[in-house]
């Protein structure tokens, strides 16, 4: 597709996104939800949504780097202002308990992290413009997680074993 002519792709994380063209999207997404009636939205996240992303976004290499990295990656995109100060601070809170050197400890953080960044802010960040908007939205988080649910998928995600859930 991307040597077609007429094709417009996002250089974001998502290739596949809605185009806002003036013709089947006649508004930007943030300007429709502004005039859409009013809805009542539920929506909600789970706790270890990260799991999901492990495969999408794998690191190679040290994942104490790969987290340092997305860390950064994700304030700069938020604009904070001291990303540093932030991040450390960040850091203290993902690491806390932790041995930076136990690979499976790692995991954990990164899947936490993931999950916080890519799933959990946003959807905070939905749901705040859709009250300011004058919707009704109910949030929630499932806290659980079946390991029998996930098939030979299991093998694949960090955390899905039996001694996770020990």
């Amino acid at each position: 597709m991307g040597e077609k002519k007429g094709f417009k792709f996002n250089n974001g994380v998502i290739d596949l996104v809605p185009n806002i063209d003036g013709d089947f999207l006649p508004k930007s997404i943030d300007e429709l939800r502004k005039d859409m009636p009013k809805k009542i939205v539920l929506d909600g996240v789970t706790e270890k949504e990260g799991i999901f992303l492990f495969i999408v976004k794998k690191t190679r290499g040290d994942l104490k780097n790969a987290i340092e990295n997305l860390l950064s990656e994700e304030l700069i995109a938020r604009k904070v202002k001291n990303v540093e100060e932030a991040k450390k601070k960040l850091l203290m809170v993902y690491f806390k308990g932790i041995d930076t050197n136990n690979k499976k400890q790692l995991k954990k953080v990164y899947v936490d992290f993931m999950g916080e960044a890519l799933n959990g802010i946003p959807n905070w960040e939905l749901c705040h413009e859709m009250v300011e908007n004058g919707h009704t939205v109910y949030q929630y988080m499932f806290e659980y997680i079946n390991p029998k649910s996930f098939g030979w998928l299991k093998f694949l995600l960090p955390l899905i074993s039996n001694q996770f859930f020990q």
